[in-house]
């Protein structure tokens, strides 16, 4: 378990403890710590000559071998 799954677990649970401010911060908290938490990307193969890659969370095409998706944020896992 990483740090930022650590913090995640951490917030819901003072979510259920109702010792959170508001919905919208929690939900804006949990969406930025899910984006720390890399994803891999999509392979898109385009007619077999090239692959492309698309972001897991908002689908967007992403350059490879980046660490982030430059539309959402969302950290990438380009591990085998």
């Amino acid at each position: 378990m990483n740090d930022a799954q650590r913090t995640k677990e951490t917030i819901m649970l003072a979510k259920e403890r109702k010792k959170f401010v508001d919905d919208i911060t929690y939900n804006d908290t949990i969406e930025a710590l899910d984006k720390q938490m890399p994803k891999k990307p999509i392979e898109n193969p385009l007619c077999g000559l090239y692959v492309m890659y698309k972001c897991a969370n908002c689908k967007d095409v992403i350059p490879v071998n980046t660490n982030y998706c430059p539309n959402c944020g969302q950290k990438i896992d380009w591990s085998e």
